[in-house]
């Protein structure tokens, strides 16, 4: 590649989206609110117009009235205008003959600015790998959390009025009610604990506490293998202290009914050997994924997670 083409090469971005905003904004001050809901000054990559929305942002917050005039107005008292000021805004209007399509100009936006975060992050990777100071374990965990780092920016909600929730909450009421005594979520196998928690819901976080010794590891796994064989969905298992052959171990001697002591001590009776077998073949037909590594980030768990289809249940 020739070296002025390495020079003028540019990150991605949309000027005439750029544009398009911004003179949406000045002809219909209505939909200014709709924008800084969408945007934020560091996506927009042209400096000039990047100005203007930073100028427009203040002067929606202190509620000042946003057309070409003001804007120019506004710019000037901060320093930022220039000769070219005044004939841009007016190009900004003139290129926007309406600001009806201003939602798909903004998405163009957020993906242009998206693209340039990959791209930004895709060269920190690449200068960290080669500059070769840290292990490629290290190496990876930062990747992963500069890419988890785009994505979790990216994934605010917006705020949600009560009267366009109520219809979702009367239809799960009617869905329950037409259910009879069926649990609303998966059961964890034991009717006691269903009872008082309504079974596994969906966004539901779930704390199993107690002192060392008294169970928990055995609960949660029971859960975990009731949800799995109940509902046919996955469960996934993350352990960072036992290790996945310990936690099958629990599990055979939890479907077969065996002492876990015979089972890891070796010492086992000849109708152990039955129960163990059929133990075994149940649990291989239901779909329980365990990942026992102790280095594990919540990152990392976020990330298997999202490449399992019929996710059910995370222990």
């Amino acid at each position: 590649m020739a070296t002025d083409e390495l020079l003028t090469r540019a990150m991605p971005h949309s000027a005439e989206a750029e544009q398009a905003v911004l003179g949406s904004m000045l002809i219909d001050g209505d939909c200014v609110k709709d924008v800084m809901d969408q945007l934020q000054a560091e996506d927009f990559y042209l400096r000039q117009n990047r100005e203007i929305f930073e100028t427009i942002a203040h002067m929606f917050v202190y509620s000042q009235p946003v057309d070409g005039v003001t804007v120019a107005s506004e710019m000037e008292k901060n320093g930022l205008y220039t000769d070219a000021t005044r004939p841009y805004l007016l190009q900004l209007m003139e290129v926007t003959p309406t600001s009806a399509n201003v939602g798909e100009y903004v998405k163009i936006v957020r993906d242009k600015a998206l693209a340039r975060q990959v791209a930004y992050a895709a060269s920190n990777i690449t200068a960290m790998v080669q500059e070769g100071g840290a292990s490629a374990a290290d190496m990876l965990e930062s990747a992963e959390q500069k890419v988890y780092a785009i994505r979790r920016g990216r994934s605010a909600q917006n705020m949600v009025p009560v009267s366009q929730i109520l219809q979702d909450v009367m239809n799960r009421l009617e869905a329950l009610s037409n259910s009879g005594n069926e649990l609303p979520g998966l059961s964890t196998g034991f009717s006691a604990v269903d009872g008082k928690i309504n079974g596994l819901n969906k966004s539901d976080l779930l704390l199993l506490a107690a002192r060392p010794g008294m169970g928990k590891t055995s609960m949660a796994l029971n859960v975990a293998l009731s949800a799995a064989r109940e509902s046919g969905k996955t469960v996934a298992i993350f352990s960072l202290e036992m290790s996945k052959e310990q936690l099958v171990t629990r599990l055979i001697a939890s479907e077969g009914l065996v002492e876990n002591t015979r089972l890891v001590t070796g010492n086992l009776r000849e109708s152990d050997w039955v129960k163990i077998a059929e133990a075994a073949s149940a649990l291989s037909r239901t779909d329980i994924r365990i990942d026992d590594n102790p280095l594990l980030t919540v990152a990392d768990m976020n990330a298997k997670c999202r490449r399992l289809d019929n996710l059910g249940l995370v222990v």
